[in-house]
């Protein structure tokens, strides 16, 4: 388990926005439980990471990535 507590608030959502196999899971049923088994976060760590995945995701939904 990788104890990223001493990092920022950004930490979490850096990690997994940067890390290919985690992108593609990232909206996946079960993604926070590998994120819970692969690190040791703060709650702030974690509420940045769902906002970021929440903000992904809607711009997804609107076709940014085409």
């Amino acid at each position: 388990m990788n104890d990223i507590t001493n990092y920022s608030d950004h930490e979490l959502s850096l990690l997994v926005f940067n890390d290919e196999g985690l992108y593609e899971q990232r909206h996946e049923d079960g993604f926070l439980d590998i994120i819970h088994t692969l690190f040791k976060y703060t709650d702030e760590q974690l509420s940045e990471l769902k906002s970021d995945l929440r903000d992904d995701l809607a711009e997804h939904a609107a076709g940014c990535y085409d």
